[in-house]
């Protein structure tokens, strides 16, 4: 498999909000100051959910993510190779109790708002999340939320 021939992207729930970044300004950059998801390429020899934690973690100073499940999936092509792309539910263990965690900006991002579903939608317009990917949120919200709940529940009996 080539090397980017694979991307990884977080969709991370905290507070029913969703965490989008900014593409910095970068001339020849068709993505140029445009809003996506955290994540990004699988190295050579890594595993494609330690490289969404690498990705999270360079991106947005954000560490130790759970990953829940899978709930996007699609190819596309750039620069003339097919490429697929992989959109995965995420949540923050480590900041149950915080309003939302400080985000730090990469070399490669100016921006990061946590966003509800409906400000997601159209901020996203220009990324390419194909079918039904919003359906697929509002679901990732309530399968947070009882994740959430287990947590708490969890922490309780301690």
């Amino acid at each position: 498999m080539d090397v980017g021939s694979t991307i990884h992207k977080a969709v991370i729930i905290h507070n029913n909000r969703f965490l989008i970044v900014r593409r910095k300004e970068k001339e020849g950059d068709i993505f140029s100051s445009h809003w996506e998801l955290p994540g990004g390429s699988v190295e050579v020899g890594e595993d494609p959910h330690t490289a969404l934690k690498r990705e999270v973690r360079e991106e947005t100073g954000l560490t130790g993510i759970k990953i829940i499940k899978q709930i996007h999936k699609y190819a596309f092509r750039h620069k003339e190779k097919t490429r697929t792309k992989f959109i995965h539910l995420c949540v923050l263990p480590g900041h149950l109790d915080s309003i939302h965690p400080e985000i730090i900006h990469s070399e490669e991002h100016d921006g990061a708002r946590w966003v509800t579903l409906e400000e997601f939608e159209k901020m996203m317009k220009k990324e390419k999340v194909r079918e039904n990917l919003y359906d697929r949120l509002k679901s990732g919200l309530v399968k947070h939320n009882e994740w959430l709940q287990q947590q708490k529940q969890t922490n309780k009996k301690k």
